[in-house]
């Protein structure tokens, strides 16, 4: 009996675009994997003997889809993460107060306001 279970990774925000363009390469190749078993299914199923051998290919190639199915899930929630953070920043930024623009300014021309 195969189980799912829900598994955490730590690592730094700026990879985590790396970080799903390689899930979705293994994912990618995994799906082009199946795609040929499908089509080798299908040129099989001109023999009726083949027929239980192509029954049972085609429940494995499901179950693989459902395990790619679940890497895209994975792909979409990190993203939508991501996506989330970025837009926190931006919001932030844009939410920042005229007087601390003029002070990161001030700081950045080596000009203090105690002076």
């Amino acid at each position: 009996m195969t189980r799912e279970v829900n598994i955490s990774l730590r690592g730094f925000l700026e990879d985590l675009p790396q970080e799903v363009v390689e899930l979705l390469t293994t994912v990618s190749k995994k799906a082009f994997e199946r795609a040929d078993d499908i089509r080798d299914i299908a040129t099989r199923l001109g023999d009726p003997e083949e027929v239980d051998h192509c029954l049972v290919d085609l429940d494995q190639i499901r179950r693989e889809f459902y395990k790619i199915d679940s890497r895209l899930g994975d792909c979409m929630s990190i993203l939508s993460g991501y996506r989330e953070h970025l837009y926190s920043v931006a919001d932030d930024d844009n939410r920042r107060p005229e007087s601390a623009d003029i002070e990161e300014e001030e700081e950045e021309e080596g000009i203090s306001a105690e002076e």
